[in-house]
């Protein structure tokens, strides 16, 4: 009897054993040691567009800073020296700073899915609020300047419209030119693009990838009229 006691005693501590290092490997260390995406650390555009107000301020360079991609913390400086605390979770970021107006403004958003642009909306503590897109500075591996055909499709309306003949003008990263006859600014990184325009009150962000000739690129496009939809343009002879 004290045999088969000793044996049943045994058999439980080993069940139990089983147990408990399952759910240390399951659980305990899981979470703790995911990596975010991307490291957003360097130097970073960006442009602002404010409720109620035509246009679009920028590009601003901001300095972001992550120790590592592990690290959730993030920290920097604004174009004009404000520093900069934050926190990146995954896709999704959110950082503030206080102004030279003494407001606090705060962004959150999402980062692209290959890490070259971040965009969202913004608050601050005087009741404006605006949207904010950035792209990060990196050296383009093309130059686009010259004259294209842009074409857009808008969500919820069928057909296309265009081509409209655009012209870009490309000094490092910074873009500049006029499409349906209202002037750009924007930025080219590797090979992402970023810009806006405006036309009449409202403001047009066009977002999207360049190919490796620098003679076709696409992407979408959001207004702050509340449209959006798709873009598409070709370099022409």
């Amino acid at each position: 009897m004290q045999k088969q006691a000793t044996k049943t005693w045994l058999k439980v501590c080993l069940l139990l054993c089983v147990v408990t290092l399952s759910l240390c490997l399951g659980g305990c260390g899981g979470g703790s040691t995911s990596e975010n995406p991307f490291n957003t650390s360097g130097s970073w555009f960006f442009y602002n567009t404010t409720a109620g107000t035509a246009g679009e301020s920028g590009p601003n360079l901001f300095t972001l800073a992550q120790s590592d991609a592990s690290s959730n913390n993030l920290t920097g400086t604004t174009s004009q020296g404000q520093g900069i605390t934050g926190n990146v979770s995954g896709l999704s970021i959110s950082f503030s700073w206080v102004g030279s107006d003494s407001a606090t403004y705060n962004y959150t958003g999402t980062i692209s899915s290959d890490g070259f642009t971040m965009a969202g909306t913004w608050t601050n503590t005087i009741n404006q609020s605006g949207t904010w897109h950035g792209i990060v500075d990196v050296a383009p591996l093309v130059n686009i300047s010259g004259n294209w055909n842009i074409t857009l499709t808008t969500a919820g309306t069928a057909g296309q419209q265009g081509p409209f003949p655009s012209t870009f003008t490309q000094a490092g990263n910074v873009i500049s030119g006029a499409t349906q006859g209202q002037p750009l600014i924007g930025t080219v990184s590797s090979l992402s693009i970023f810009f806006g325009a405006e036309n009449g009150t409202a403001t047009y962000e066009y977002t999207g990838s360049i190919n490796s000739a620098g003679n076709t690129m696409s992407g979408t496009w959001t207004s702050t009229n509340g449209q959006s939809g798709t873009w598409s343009a070709t370099m022409s002879s």
